[in-house]
C-alpha cells in the first residue's frame, strides 16, 4: 500500500510540473495575430493594427513574438501608396 501511495504522489507531482510548464510558462510566449488595416502608413501607428481581419483598430502594435498579416482587407486595393514604414531603433 505504501508503494502505491508513493507512486500516486509522484504522478501528481509530475502532473503539476507538466501543467506549470505548458500553461503558465507557455503563456508567457503567447502570440497574438495582428492584421494591417487602413492602407499605407507607419508600423508603430496603433490605428493600422486590428485583431481581426478587416476589423477595427486594436489600440496596440505587434510585439516581436506576434504574428502579422497583410491581406486583401489591408487597404492596398488601389494602385497608390502601398508603403509601410518600419522604424527600427538599434
Amino acid at each position: 500500500m505504501i508503494i502505491k501511495c508513493k507512486k500516486l504522489n509522484w504522478l501528481v507531482i509530475k502532473f503539476k510540473i507538466t501543467f506549470f510548464f505548458i500553461f503558465i510558462v507557455g503563456g508567457l510566449f503567447a502570440q497574438t495575430n495582428y492584421y494591417w488595416i487602413g492602407g499605407g502608413g507607419n508600423w508603430n501607428d496603433i490605428f493600422h493594427w486590428s485583431l481581426t481581419i478587416g476589423g477595427t483598430t486594436s489600440g496596440a502594435v505587434p510585439a516581436y513574438t506576434d504574428n502579422v498579416f497583410f491581406d486583401v482587407f489591408s487597404g492596398f486595393h488601389t494602385t497608390s501608396n502601398k508603403r509601410v514604414n518600419v522604424n527600427i531603433i538599434i
